[in-house]
């Protein structure tokens, strides 16, 4: 092969080299973006969301970070939570946490889940349903 048409082989693979480096780069850099701006804040929320419905609502809202559509659903979910927690309030008569703390208990004990109905406390998963004797 001639000297000019090695010299250019070469430059021509050094510059594929290149772009192929590059190229791996940047895709490295945008899934680090993906996964630090928007999966790692929605597996936050979504480890919440599961904890609140497994009945631990007595957790603490989530940090709003940003003005994003990421920080609007957290925020949605913040306003969510504070008004599952009012509703439970409004329908048991008595606090979030002492709901919590009887449902941990319970959960610890039997494996069951309270809830207050008519005035009497029922328990999702015990033997006895509510207004049986």
């Amino acid at each position: 092969m001639s000297v000019p048409l090695k010299m250019a082989d070469d430059g021509f693979r050094d510059l594929l080299v290149s772009l192929g480096i590059i190229f791996l780069a940047t895709m490295a850099m945008i899934d680090i973006a993906m996964y630090l701006l928007v999966i790692r804040p929605l597996n936050r929320v979504s480890r919440s969301a599961d904890r609140i419905s497994k009945g631990e609502v007595d957790l603490p809202p989530l940090v709003v970070k940003g003005n994003d559509e990421i920080s609007a659903v957290t925020a949605s979910f913040n306003r969510m939570h504070t008004s599952l927690i009012k509703a439970f309030e409004m329908l048991n008569g008595c606090g979030v946490s002492e709901i919590a703390e009887m449902n941990r208990h319970l959960d610890r004990s039997y494996g069951a889940k309270c809830h207050r109905r008519s005035g009497e406390i029922c328990c999702i998963g015990d033997l006895r349903r509510c207004g049986e004797s």
